[in-house]
């Protein structure tokens, strides 16, 4: 079976998509029963997504039986890296992968545009909320914290979760656009894509600036280190004069020993030099790292907008109205007309058509004595108004339309 026929890269993520959702779960038991063995339940839960993927190349009835298969072996998987003699509750988690494989065997058959019901991703969600509740309240007993081994992990499984959902949101609403009558364009899922992506990147951004403010203050302290390294370093290569201990024998007598001279001018000013230097190098260098990243903001600012324009200008395309004058000149006009009579020479037998055909063929006789009811003229112009009614119900609806009807109308354009 194709990947590409078969939509396999939407539908990978969904296994993607349950297990960084059902993270809490085997994290939680692992932080209350067994901290220890987070790094197996991960194992496991890797293990899962995989056999998943396997599962959804896998056709027909065959995929029930490798669907059994694999979740036995997620349950043996898990038996033997987690302590489930030990801790009981940690059967869990395998049980839970297990049940979640089984349950999306039936992915691999889902049409194009079919996804993941909406409270599976509720679920998801709410136990992220309430792991998060658990952390933050745990994190308030400092070290003693149960869940302080699973905190970065949670974060990691919830950012991916995040970045998973606002995919399968936008395919829904891609979706809903179309009222899912025809496939999207590929162009728009892409630009779509695109920005999603950039969405995702600014909240991440925005989450993350406390870290980022973290970070450069932590750069800064390490700058300030190594330019105090370097001026000790040039002090170093200008060392003190001093004279020794020792008393100067010969004939000038026994004299005391002299204090250490104090440093000398040039060896301050070259101190104070270095300093000025290292001062000013950090300030040119955090210009330069400035100036750097403001054009590369600015450089993706444009391709967002540009991207955005594109966006915009595919999306209304294809709903520009356009005008055109369908109306006949007048040669072509009298041509139809010549056409029409030399068909009418010929006499019918108007009793032998359908009620229905027969007010149709009454209209064109009477089209044809009037020449001044031009092509772009409707019949509730060109008849009274109770004619165009039956002649609009017999030529435009599925009402039906009696003898009496056709006599009626004969009778309003013989008036005519």
């Amino acid at each position: 079976m194709r990947w590409k026929g078969m939509d396999f890269r939407r539908k990978c993520q969904f296994p993607v998509l349950l297990a960084s959702g059902s993270l809490p779960v085997p994290m939680l038991i692992c932080a209350l029963a067994a901290p220890d063995r987070v790094d197996a339940a991960l194992a496991v839960m890797a293990l899962y997504i995989a056999l998943a993927w396997m599962c959804l190349l896998i056709r027909g009835r065959l995929r029930l039986a490798t669907g059994v298969l694999f979740s036995a072996a997620l349950m043996g998987a898990g038996a033997v890296l987690l302590p489930v003699r030990e801790v009981h509750a940690a059967l869990l988690i395998p049980a839970l992968y297990a049940g979640m494989l089984l349950g999306g065997l039936q992915m691999a058959g889902w049409d194009h545009g079919r996804e993941l019901h909406p409270a599976v991703c509720v679920l998801c969600v709410v136990a992220h909320i309430l792991a998060q509740i658990l952390v933050n309240v745990g994190a308030d007993l400092g070290e003693a914290s149960p869940y302080a081994p699973v905190d970065g992990i949670l974060i990691a499984g919830f950012v991916c979760y995040g970045a998973l959902m606002l995919l399968y949101l936008n395919r829904v609403s891609l979706r809903s656009a179309v009222n899912g009558m025809q496939a999207v364009p590929v162009t728009i899922r892409r630009k779509n894509f695109l920005l999603t992506a950039a969405l995702f990147a600014v909240t991440m951004t925005a989450a993350g600036l406390p870290a980022v403010a973290r970070a450069v203050g932590c750069a800064w302290e390490a700058l300030k280190a190594v330019a105090a390294a370097v001026i000790r370093w040039l002090i170093s290569l200008f060392p003190e004069t001093a004279t020794t201990g020792a008393d100067v024998g010969g004939g000038l007598g026994g004299m005391p020993a002299m204090d250490a001279a104090e440093p000398g001018l040039f060896a301050v000013i070259m101190e104070k030099i270095a300093m000025v230097l290292a001062a000013v190098a950090a300030a040119v260098l955090a210009a330069i790292a400035l100036i750097v990243l403001w054009k590369k903001c600015k450089a993706l600012l444009n391709r967002l907008w540009a991207r955005l324009n594109d966006y915009l200008t595919a999306s209304t395309e294809d709903y520009q109205d356009e005008i055109v004058d369908t109306r006949e000149d007048a040669t072509a006009e009298r041509a139809v007309r010549r056409l029409h009579r030399r068909g009418f020479r010929r006499r019918v037998d108007e009793r032998a058509l359908k009620p229905a055909e027969r007010i149709r063929y009454r209209y064109q006789r009477t089209w044809l004595r009037h020449p001044e009811w031009t092509p772009e003229r409707t019949a509730r112009e060109n008849l009274p108004e109770g004619a165009a009614e039956i002649y609009e119900r017999a030529r435009y609806s599925d009402h039906p339309v009696t003898d009496a009807d056709a006599e009626e109308f004969a009778r309003r354009t013989d008036l005519r």
